[in-house]
């Protein structure tokens, strides 16, 4: 008797729950992938406003 859900991919039971989440998974990626371009823009933006935001960084008040 046999007990694989198909003859064509006998590990199908294994493999089915990573079909299923495939296209969520790729979802995940591209948006990670936006993610970390966006936070290089940011720190680049950052690092270019730098010499702006230097004399505000030396009047902030410091607490001791």
């Amino acid at each position: 008797m046999r007990t694989e859900l198909s003859p064509f991919a006998p590990h199908y039971a294994v493999t089915w729950p990573l079909d299923f989440w495939a296209p969520s998974l790729q979802a995940a990626r591209v948006l990670a992938q936006a993610n970390f371009e966006m936070t290089l823009r940011f720190m680049n933006t950052a690092s270019a406003l730098n010499p702006y935001l230097r004399p505000l960084q030396r009047t902030a008040p410091r607490h001791a």
